[in-house]
């Protein structure tokens, strides 16, 4: 099975689900962020990391929920 990384890396994945806490509102929603960057296992060192353009964000408010979208993915060096 393949890890989440690599399923953003190959864009298999592209949208990640966070819970709308007030942090997650005030982080996607309210600071309306045009990239976002993903890092494989815990950000220490020169751990691989990808940048990719939002493309939407979607605020489920019956489950709950925020949906970002994203494409554009590349690997940061």
């Amino acid at each position: 099975m393949k890890r989440l990384y690599d399923l953003i890396k190959d864009g298999t994945k592209t949208s990640e689900w966070r819970q709308d806490t007030p942090r997650w509102t005030k982080m996607l929603l309210i600071n309306d962020p045009k990239h976002a960057v993903f890092v494989e296992g815990y950000p220490k060192g020169n751990m691989p990391r990808l940048e990719a353009d939002i493309t939407r964000k979607i605020h489920h408010k019956r489950l709950h929920l925020i949906e970002t979208q994203f494409r554009n993915v590349h690997e940061i060096k």
